[in-house]
């Protein structure tokens, strides 16, 4: 006698595929569309192997609310000023560069241009010329990085490897309460951690993939963003036939 096999899936292709796989086994084949449906058919009647498709129940949704759009630009909810909203209300954040490996400071600035901020500036330190050919819209400043730390209006800070391991020695314990670190490197990290004495939440990021996750967290930095989630994930090409 041949084995039973109940199925329980709402495509009809998968349904079909399990079928047709079976078909030359002596195997019969009962499908059905979702987990009420299974539970009804195993009440009634035995089976010796249970398939079952992980996925909602049926009823589930009329328990969830309903709040779906269509993400267009106008549904985008960016702060809008008012009769009292100048510059520094919008936010102003400082990208610490530095005379080499300058693509990651103007991109970080153009960022956050695009995200609302109301006032971007490029602490140069010394570097000042490199950036004023770049975007017109970011501030660039030749300021010393004490200075400019001691602007409570400064309220965001992002530290790329112009950074280096003298300036953090003197910015990190005056930086606030949290800080991006973008392309920092293993031992820089390391270095960020120690310099902050725990007073300051260090986020990482640039660079890190799932191989080099584990690394960059035994640093013993506080939070990881790793892009390759989004913009690094692999396709996968599917294809089915029919006979």
């Amino acid at each position: 006698m041949g084995k039973k096999i109940l199925l329980a899936d709402d495509s009809i292709t998968i349904q079909k595929v399990i079928e047709l796989t079976f078909a030359d086994e002596k195997i019969d084949v009962v499908a059905v569309g979702d987990g009420e449906q299974a539970i009804a058919r195993l009440v009634s009647e035995p089976f010796d192997i249970v398939l079952a498709d992980i996925g909602m129940p049926v009823g589930a949704w009329d328990q969830v609310p309903r709040d779906c759009f269509v993400n267009v630009p106008e549904l985008w909810r960016l702060p809008m000023p008012d009769a009292q909203s100048h510059k520094y209300t919008r936010g102003h954040v400082t990208v610490v560069g530095g005379a080499t490996m300058t693509g990651a400071a103007r991109l970080a600035a153009d960022a956050a241009r695009h995200a609302g901020a109301g006032l971007v500036t490029i602490a140069a330190r010394g570097s000042g010329d490199i950036y004023r050919v770049g975007s017109p819209g970011v501030l660039v400043s030749d300021a010393p990085l004490l200075e400019l730390l001691h602007d409570k209006r400064r309220e965001v800070w992002v530290c790329g490897p112009g950074l280096g391991t003298d300036a953090a020695k003197q910015a990190l314990p005056l930086l606030p309460s949290a800080i991006l670190l973008d392309n920092f490197s293993l031992t820089d990290l390391r270095t960020a951690v120690k310099l902050a004495k725990g007073q300051t939440l260090l986020e990482a990021s640039g660079g890190i993939t799932l191989e080099t996750i584990r690394a960059v967290a035994e640093t013993g930095v506080d939070e990881i963003s790793v892009g390759a989630l989004t913009h690094s994930a692999r396709s996968l090409d599917v294809s089915l036939e029919l006979t």
